[in-house]
């Protein structure tokens, strides 16, 4: 395996040599200004784009397939839930957390729907 970081520090290419020296895979990530992951390439190509708002990671799409993760956030920054969303618009996924008034983690709550394809 084979590494190259940026200024920062960030892995932004990985590439597995095989022994006559070719490159079997590579993978390429790109990174924002504030040094968050914002996008993967596997192979030339490219497999997620991460967005942040606030600075918060509320969004992975899959470029291949049209999915989406969506994070959603409480006022205090903590992760209230995570849907996986088709390109349809249709929930795959949805994880939930409740908290107590003093921000404790009480219940998790986790569906996985049997969305048929049309």
């Amino acid at each position: 395996m084979e590494y190259d970081p940026d200024p920062n520090g960030n892995v932004i290419a990985t590439r597995i040599r095989e022994s006559n020296g070719t490159i079997s895979h590579a993978v390429v990530r790109g990174y924002d200004d504030s040094d968050r992951l914002e996008t993967i390439t596997v192979d030339g190509v490219q497999m997620a784009v991460q967005e942040y708002e606030h600075g918060f990671h509320v969004k992975t799409t899959f470029p291949q397939t049209g999915n989406v993760i969506l994070r959603y956030y409480r006022e205090n920054g903590r992760l209230r839930a995570i849907a996986h969303v088709n390109s349809a618009g249709q929930v795959l996924a949805l994880v939930e957390y409740t908290e107590d008034a003093r921000d404790r983690r009480t219940e998790v709550f986790h569906a996985h729907m049997d969305v048929k394809s049309t």
